[in-house]
């Protein structure tokens, strides 16, 4: 039998029980075979899985079928104080009167919590008059009255029952407790805070360490709430001392004076001897798993206040951070993970490594694109630098080949994108273009990404003297005129033999001038892409060009597009000469001598975005206190009722 059927056929069984022929003086029902839960266990039961599966409003209702049960048989069950603490927190839940239910000081503790949320859901509003009029019982022939948590109904009263909020004295006892008296307004913002505090810190020494976790929850409420009662005092303090000025004004008192009235005037809402400030170094010490009991916006608040207020050093509460990020990558949480890299500062060389290195880049990259992490590409392209740098050139082309595919995705898309293609062409062009490395490449890449790196291995082959990849390359692309005639024209410098390739060059631009002055537009920018032994080793080829730039120049009167190539050219042949000797550091590329990609700074787009303060009069969730998975086992040693679904409050 499913839950939900159970539940059903407990309350049905309850109003059997209850029904008239069944009363005092009747035979009592059989007792339960052994084995079997009793009917008290089966309402507990019951009455927990109603208020986990969101359903509270049965969960109050099993405890009205428990009231009569109790009056039928004058006996309370072993269960009895956790079913109590059910109806706390079901009673909270939904905003109904708590009066008349004892506490559950002898089970969890939850009666503070459960208080905290009735009165949130009841500031500053008035209970609900009753719709029905008084005449309408007369045409249904069924009396109604209000009844109390505590009361015990018939089964027609039960079956009929209807929860709704009416007034209540519950709060009468908290306003003494902290020396309010009783016809003060609950709507006052500095006295509901009060209020509300009091019974956190009550539920603090209430709330049973061994059957129910919830520390980071009622201490981050109480910082909440701590906040919102020293701005308030400070706001009063610095009103009354802008009083006080402008009464020394009228009074004609000095500047000195003046400036000594404005100095009294707080500048902080949080004083040094804080109460929320030990909260803050408290919860530095608390487990991640007490962070995670809180919603995210607060989580982040509350490391926010942290570090704001220096609580704390910065190692601690990077690895704090580091801690967090796991547990968001754990949960498939994208958007709070990039939230947490955010918060985590630079340190070490290269400086955030301990994001992108290791495991923990692994398992960000490996995140799906719906999990709201927007910046694998980043993260792809720092680790594929750095595999390139430690010598791993296969798993460096798979991560910047992703990178390069997801870029868009990044809030710094062209920056990614730009040096993601940069450093994916610099590492394949470190290979020779064979059977191994095309099949490595063809699955990381788009069809036009995939085009784009093999055009620029057939340039690299050429310069490089690797006419077998020259070959590759061209054959691994699809028939063009335009590539076919460059192939031509690049072999002889594949070869080796410079002279003849300068003279395919000068028998090109007789044909196609404006064909070849592109052609020779590429090559410079190609030699400038490449590092400083590619560049000495195409000096020649570069002189030439440019012997032949200058005499078309000045047969064209100084063209422009012949005239910027021939300055292209000659900056390079300049920043040659200026870098003899010096080879430069590994990886780094020149335009002349400017340094260009790959050694370009990445890009890190990640910033601590603000998390605005949660509001503190907000209920607190039931799950954020859960009642230990062992009070099953107190009444259903069998474990018959659904193995695996029992679950917590």
């Amino acid at each position: 039998m499913s839950h939900g059927a159970r539940r059903g056929a407990a309350l049905l069984l309850g109003l059997l029980l209850l029904a008239p022929g069944r009363g005092a003086g009747q035979e009592p029902a059989p007792p339960p075979r052994e084995g079997e839960p009793s009917t008290a266990a089966l309402l507990h039961y019951n009455a927990r899985l109603a208020l986990r599966e969101g359903r509270a409003e049965e969960a109050v209702k099993l405890w009205l079928l428990r009231n009569a049960l109790v009056a039928r048989t004058g006996r309370v069950a072993p269960g009895d104080a956790d079913q109590r603490a059910v109806t706390w927190a079901a009673l909270g839940t939904l905003g109904l009167c708590p009066e008349g239910l004892r506490r559950d000081e002898d089970g969890p503790g939850l009666w503070p919590l459960a208080t905290y949320n009735w009165l949130v859901g009841r500031l500053g509003r008035k209970p609900r008059g009753d719709r029905a009029t008084p005449f309408e019982a007369f045409d249904l022939d069924r009396q109604q009255r209000a009844i109390a948590v505590h009361d015990v109904l018939d089964a027609e009263e039960l079956e009929n029952l209807r929860l709704s909020r009416g007034r209540c004295g519950a709060a009468l006892p908290l306003l003494l407790a902290i020396e309010e008296p009783p016809w003060t307004r609950l709507d006052d913002d500095m006295v509901a805070a009060r209020l509300l505090l009091h019974l956190l810190e009550r539920a603090e020494g209430s709330l049973d360490p061994a059957r129910v976790r919830g520390e980071a929850a009622v201490a981050a409420r109480r910082f909440d709430l701590h906040l919102v009662l020293s701005a308030a005092a400070a706001r009063q303090a610095r009103r009354e001392a802008e009083t006080r000025a402008r009464r020394g004004r009228k009074q004609g008192l000095s500047e000195a004076a003046l400036a000594a009235l404005d100095a009294q005037a707080p500048t902080s809402t949080l004083p040094p001897d804080a109460e929320a400030l030990r909260i803050l170094e408290a919860a530095l010490r608390w487990p991640v798993s007490e962070w995670l009991a809180l919603s995210s916006p607060r989580r982040l608040f509350l490391y926010d206040q942290a570090r704001l207020q220096a609580r704390g050093t910065a190692v601690e509460l990077d690895l704090l951070a580091l801690r967090l990020l796991d547990a968001a990558v754990a949960r498939g949480d994208g958007r709070e993970a990039a939230a947490w890299i955010g918060r985590v500062q630079a340190a070490g060389d290269p400086p955030w490594e301990r994001i992108w290195g290791g495991a923990r880049g692994q398992a960000l990259i490996a995140l799906p694109s719906e999990a709201g992490l927007g910046e694998r590409a980043t993260l792809a392209l720092h680790r594929g630098v750095h595999a390139l740098q430690r010598g791993e050139p296969v798993e460096a082309l798979r991560l910047l080949a992703f990178a390069r595919s997801h870029a868009a995705e990044s809030a710094a898309a062209d920056p990614v994108a730009t040096l993601s293609r940069r450093w994916l062409h610099h590492a394949a062009g470190q290979h020779r273009l064979d059977g191994a490395l095309l099949p490595t490449l063809e699955p990381l890449l788009s069809r036009a990404d995939l085009l784009d790196l093999l055009e620029a291995l057939a340039w690299r082959a050429a310069l490089v003297g690797d006419a077998a990849s020259l070959q590759a390359s061209v054959q691994a692309l699809p028939p063009r005129v335009a590539l076919e005639r460059r192939a031509r024209l690049l072999a002889p410098l594949a070869a080796g033999d410079t002279a003849a390739f300068l003279r395919a060059v000068d028998a090109a631009a007789v044909e196609a001038p404006g064909e070849a002055q592109r052609f020779v537009d590429l090559l410079i920018q190609r030699v400038e892409a490449e590092d400083l032994g590619v560049r000495a080793r195409n000096r020649p080829v570069i002189e030439g060009l440019a012997q032949r730039l200058r005499r078309q120049a000045r047969a064209q009167g100084g063209g422009r597009r012949a005239q910027a190539t021939l300055e292209r050219a000659e900056a390079l042949l300049r920043g040659l000469d200026g870098m003899e000797g010096d080879p430069g550091a590994p990886g780094e590329l020149y335009a002349g001598s400017v340094r260009l990609a790959p050694a370009d700074p990445l890009p890190w787009p990640f910033q601590p975005l603000a998390v605005p303060a949660p509001s503190a009069f907000t209920p607190l969730s039931p799950g954020l206190a859960r009642v230990n998975q062992q009070l099953k086992s107190a009444f259903d040693p069998q474990g018959i009722f659904n193995p695996g679904r029992m679950g917590t409050l």
